[in-house]
C-alpha cells in the first residue's frame, strides 16, 4: 500500500511539472511605477479656478487634496477641452487656495488649473496679452 501510495504522489507530481503551453502569451514584463496610463495627460492638476470677474488681473484656485504646488509657479488654466485659456503665476499659497496673477489669456469661471508640460506651456504663452485696465 505504501508504494502505491508513493507512486501516485510521483504521477501527480509530474503532471504538475508540465512544460508551458506554446500558444499562451509570456508572462508580462513588470510595470514601470512611473509609467503614465496611455492617454494620460502629462499636466499635473492643481485644482480650479473660482468664479470671477471677467478679465480680472487676479484669480483665486481651490486647490486639489495632494495638489504638488509649493510656492511660486507658472500655472495654465484649461477648459473641457484642454485648451489652454490663461498663463498665471501664484504669487500666494494659503492652505488649500492660491492667488494667481493671470498674465496671459483670458481663464474661465471654473476652469481646470495644472502644471503645465512644455508643449501646454508654449501654447499658453502664445496666449494674447491680459486686458489693459483689468
Amino acid at each position: 500500500m505504501n508504494r502505491f501510495a508513493g507512486l501516485l504522489a510521483g504521477a501527480l507530481l509530474a503532471g504538475c511539472a508540465a512544460s508551458p503551453d506554446p500558444a499562451s502569451p509570456d508572462p508580462a514584463a513588470p510595470s514601470n511605477p512611473f509609467a503614465r496610463p496611455d492617454g494620460a495627460s502629462r499636466n499635473l492638476p492643481v485644482g480650479r479656478l473660482t468664479p470671477g470677474q471677467p478679465g480680472a488681473a487676479w484669480r483665486v484656485v481651490t486647490l486639489a487634496l495632494g495638489h504638488p504646488l509649493r510656492g511660486e509657479a507658472f500655472i495654465v488654466s484649461r477648459d473641457a477641452e484642454l485648451r489652454p485659456t490663461g498663463w498665471l503665476k501664484v504669487t500666494r499659497l494659503d492652505g488649500r487656495i492660491a492667488v494667481a496673477e493671470v498674465l496671459r489669456g483670458l481663464p474661465g469661471p471654473r476652469d481646470e488649473v495644472v502644471l503645465p508640460s512644455t508643449d501646454l506651456t508654449r501654447a499658453a504663452q502664445a496666449l494674447p496679452p491680459r486686458p489693459p485696465g483689468s
